[in-house]
């Protein structure tokens, strides 16, 4: 009983979020408005590292990564290696703010 009532609830507040929020939120643990237009994808952990450390005022949202590198406002997002987890990123920011999408690998 209490679980059905959880459950009604829940769904009560998924009914005033839209469809591209609820992707976005469940791909990259994040709401959409926390992305910024330039997204930066880095398939290595290691450059994730390099990356990340060279960002200023940066703050963590889920999976992304937000703050300024060389005077500019980035989102970074790592996407691992392989087409399919690069595909759900990028689906899932074509429905978000961002308008400019750059992987990095080696």
């Amino acid at each position: 009983m209490l679980n059905k009532i959880k459950s009604q609830m829940l769904n009560l507040g998924l009914k005033f979020i839209s469809v591209d929020d609820k992707i976005v939120r469940m791909i990259l643990e994040t709401s959409s408005s926390n992305i910024n237009e330039i997204v930066i994808m880095p398939a290595v952990k290691i450059v994730m590292k390099k990356l990340v450390n060279k960002l200023q005022n940066k703050i963590v949202h889920g999976k992304v990564y937000n703050g300024i590198l060389n005077g500019i406002r980035v989102s970074l997002i790592r996407s691992q290696v392989g087409c399919p987890n690069a595909a759900l990123t990028i689906k899932s920011l074509k429905r978000s703010k961002a308008k400019v999408i750059v992987r990095v690998d080696f």
